[in-house]
């Protein structure tokens, strides 16, 4: 289900760190699962110091996608839940794959006994509609593909079959705009909301040491 663990995680940063040299980015997910979001052999067991720290790097990555200096245009191919559905709101175009009746989208946190993070909402505000907010948070909602394109987790869906080919071709396009241009807009549209984010992901940390 391609949880993130701190492997996961750290495997993540490093694609970044090459990734911020190309034009582009495109992450997929594999036909199971885009995320269903952090290992819950840590994060499940209640507050301790790993699941703090792997809180904490789970929701920098996330800012990290927020703020990268190149489109990111993300493929979701099977279920986006719990982190995996905060990564959405992290990415500049999303694409899923519509022709899937079973793909479900959400923030499960509150269904499960946890709190949505603090920093997750910073982000959500800025994709999700807000007729849609509380459904998805505070009710942990979980929305088949229509109603999470509504929602404002996914920009466009497709079939399965054209799936990997418009994601490509999207952000081929996007690839072509002016790296500097682009950068500063994208700052702009985020204003103050990715380091605001980062500041609520502290006290976020804080409520799960023991």
């Amino acid at each position: 289900m391609n949880a993130f663990s701190f492997l996961a995680l750290k495997q993540w940063n490093k694609a970044l760190d090459v990734a911020e040299n190309a034009d582009s980015v495109v992450i997929f997910g594999n036909k199971k699962a885009f995320s269903a979001g952090f290992d819950l052999a840590i994060m499940g067991n209640g507050p301790s110091d790993q699941a703090a720290e792997m809180l904490k790097q789970g929701g920098e990555l996330c800012c990290r996608l927020a703020a990268f200096p190149r489109p990111v245009v993300l493929g979701a191919t099977g279920h986006s839940l719990a982190l995996g559905a905060i990564m959405t709101f992290c990415c500049d175009y999303r694409v899923v794959i519509n022709d899937n009746p079973k793909l479900k989208t959400g923030m499960t946190e509150v269904a499960i006994g946890l709190p949505v993070p603090e920093f997750a909402l910073v982000l959500g505000r800025e994709r999700l509609s807000s007729r849609y907010l509380t459904r998805a948070t505070t009710l942990a909602e979980v929305f088949d593909v229509e109603s999470a394109l509504t929602a404002g987790y996914y920009d466009v869906g497709v079939p399965a079959e054209k799936h990997r080919e418009t994601c490509l071709a999207v952000a081929t396009g996007f690839g072509e705009y002016h790296r500097e241009s682009f950068i500063k807009t994208k700052q702009v549209v985020w204003g103050d909301r990715i380091e605001y984010a980062l500041e609520r992901l502290e006290v976020d940390c804080a409520g799960f040491r023991p």
